[in-house]
């Protein structure tokens, strides 16, 4: 009998089929070599159709149409998820979750531990260090849920070198443009062209040059496409997006499963991860420019690092056996098979770093418990980086302008009274307070000027 999975997908700028979830996590697992009867709800349809309620309302709806053996939830922006009394509700149903964490921040946000927190199985695609802080509190919990990390296990059967493609592009970048990858596009745009390097930026939903930093860009490609353009390029180019999000972006991958040369903005999780000779790496924009002049000239060492980061991700990872663990480990069949390079890793290794996880793990349990007492059901508002000022980080809202906080990550909830900021602690502020300008954790202003001005 074929087992029945129904996905909840996320679509968040183009249809689900072509989103990043669809191919690196649906697609995956329908080939990951069981017998599956596949059903699919994109969930934020009916949120930007008629609401909140009527997206929890219809998840449940499928849920009791489908009636499945396991649901997988691919998360999108933490304002435009499923709660997690909806989550909770299909569980309580008899049906497991597993649960997919694309982008995670250092410290987790409430919508994080909301997640955590209803998953069987809690499958982390970005971060070493989220990967570990969730295994250990699984295990202290106790309970029989499983965390994955899926960073690695790349969909090989659209993801792959085409060596009759030829190599017209010298440095290539792929991905949305904002954030600090704005400005290393602008710097490299500026400067490779007078060198006689061929450079390309492709690709990418989002392009706050525009300006506006929510504007969608018009440089989108289908997947075809990006295969087809790693595979130009002979240098392509992982660079950060956000300093608060601490990540191995799945770039890095793409980039060696085609063959290609991968030329990464380094990272401790990046040290860590991946073996040296599998990627170039670099600090910032100069030592980017650097290290492409030199590639550019020694096409052998271009030829050995994309070779052994080729053959090393050939031979760590293999999709088809990560997923079908993560299946069956949902339905209480099996263990994760996570990656070996993870076997001994650890996220306390001294004891005052157990104390500070022990600490944290107490608190997380009444974050997302606290804030629903405080303000009851609220939604929460998208939140987009403008970059830092005098240690201050400027977010910028849809709806009330700008604002800067002293600390990252924040959620900005929006209840009957109006709207919050939700820190690390849980507990919600007003932003529009009478004295917000006052205020030790936060600012508020119409400009982004204004808001510099009011940071002293």
């Amino acid at each position: 009998m074929k087992l029945r999975i129904l996905f909840f997908n996320p679509e968040q700028y183009v249809p689900f089929e072509h989103e990043p979830s669809n191919i690196q996590c649906r697609l995956p697992i329908l080939n990951c070599g069981l017998e599956i009867e596949k059903f699919d709800h994109v969930y934020q349809r009916a949120l930007r159709a008629e609401g909140f309620s009527a997206m929890e309302r219809e998840a449940l709806a499928a849920v009791d149409a489908v009636k499945p053996d396991l649901v997988v939830y691919s998360a999108t922006w933490e304002h435009e998820n499923l709660s997690s009394w909806t989550l909770a509700a299909i569980r309580q149903r008899g049906v497991p979750i597993i649960s997919v964490l694309w982008d995670s921040w250092i410290e987790p946000t409430v919508s994080e531990v909301e997640l955590f927190s209803q998953s069987d199985v809690f499958v982390v695609c970005d971060s070493l260090h989220t990967y570990l802080r969730c295994r250990q509190l699984a295990t202290w919990e106790g309970r029989e849920r499983q965390v994955a990390f899926q960073g690695g296990h790349v969909f090989t059967d659209l993801l792959k070198p085409d060596w009759t493609v030829e190599k017209d592009i010298d440095v290539l970048i792929l991905g949305s443009n904002e954030g600090e990858r704005a400005n290393l596009v602008s710097q490299l745009s500026e400067q490779l062209p007078p060198l006689g390097i061929r450079f390309a930026k492709m690709g990418g939903l989002v392009d706050s040059t525009r300006g506006d930093t929510f504007s969608l860009s018009d440089n989108w490609i289908d997947w075809p496409s990006y295969v087809r353009a790693i595979n130009r390029a002979h240098i392509c180019i992982n660079g950060t997006t956000d300093p608060g999000r601490l990540q191995i972006k799945g770039k890095i991958f793409d980039y060696m499963a085609c063959g290609s040369l991968c030329l990464t903005q380094t990272n401790v999780e990046i040290e860590r991860f991946l073996p040296s000779n599998t990627v170039a790496t670099f600090d910032d924009a100069d030592s980017c420019i650097n290290q492409i002049r030199e590639l550019m000239l020694d096409a052998e060492r271009r030829k050995a690092i994309a070779e052994t980061g080729y053959r090393w991700l050939s031979e760590a990872f293999d999709y088809r056996r990560f997923w079908k663990s993560v299946v069956l480990a949902a339905l209480g069949q099996a263990e994760v098979e996570n990656p070996t390079i993870l076997n001994g890793m650890g996220l306390a290794e001294t004891e005052g770093a157990v104390s500070a996880l022990l600490r944290q793990q107490a608190s997380l349990a009444s974050i997302a418990a606290k804030t629903s007492f405080a303000l009851g059901p609220c939604r929460r508002e998208p939140l987009a980086w403008c970059g830092r000022h005098r240690g201050w980080y400027l977010l910028k809202t849809q709806q009330w302008g700008y604002i800067a906080v002293t600390q990252m990550p924040v959620d900005l909830l929006v209840a009957a009274e109006g709207p919050f900021i939700v820190g690390r602690d849980g507990f919600p502020q007003p932003l529009l307070k009478q004295d917000a300008e006052k205020s030790r954790t936060f600012r508020l202003a119409n400009n982004i000027e204004d808001l510099k001005a009011l940071i002293c």
